[in-house]
């Protein structure tokens, strides 16, 4: 059986490859972007949120969690919905049901604004040089990761600006 947080890391999935097909971006797109934005949020890899999306569904491949998600997406959850109780125990059917009839807890749709917000409000462009074999590993681990090179770029560099921050102030203690 798949536990709430696995639960809740697959249903933000289809919140935000909700919000970005909406948005005009293509499906795969979609729910790549939203792997890779969950697994962020939750400090964990983009593989981990993606074997939730597949292995903890029971599907045998990334195509299927695809195909159930156009299929909500053009307007027939049944499918999806079945897979997710089918994988979860009774008393995580209501936060299933609730999710696809759009009810929400007003906090978590406080909380996705005010990080769209925050997300929006700082982001600042930088400029810079990396070198031709770094170069090459980027491209690879984007293709691997299937996101973007820039967005990956971000996810890095935020990261490791975090490490460093947590380092720094432990040193001054």
């Amino acid at each position: 059986m798949m536990t709430n947080k696995t639960l809740r890391q697959i249903l933000d999935v289809l919140k935000y490859s909700k919000y970005n097909h909406g948005s005009g971006k293509s499906l795969t797109s979609s729910y790549q972007d939203a792997i890779s934005r969950v697994a962020n949020e939750y400090g964990v890899t983009y593989q981990t949120i993606g074997d939730g999306c597949r292995r903890r569904l029971k599907l045998d491949s990334i195509g299927e969690f695809s195909e159930l998600v156009r299929k909500w997406l053009n307007g027939n959850p049944s499918p999806l919905i079945s897979v997710l109780k089918s994988q979860t125990s009774s008393r995580l059917h209501s936060k299933i049901e609730d999710f696809f009839e759009g009810k929400g807890s007003a906090e978590e749709n406080h909380i996705l604004k005010e990080k769209q917000i925050q997300k929006e409000e700082s982001k600042i462009e930088f400029n810079f040089e990396i070198k031709e074999t770094d170069r090459r590993y980027l491209k690879a681990l984007s293709e691997i990761e299937g996101i973007d090179e820039t967005e990956l770029i971000n996810n890095i560099v935020s990261d490791g600006i975090k490490d460093r921050m947590k380092k720094a102030v432990q040193n001054l203690k």
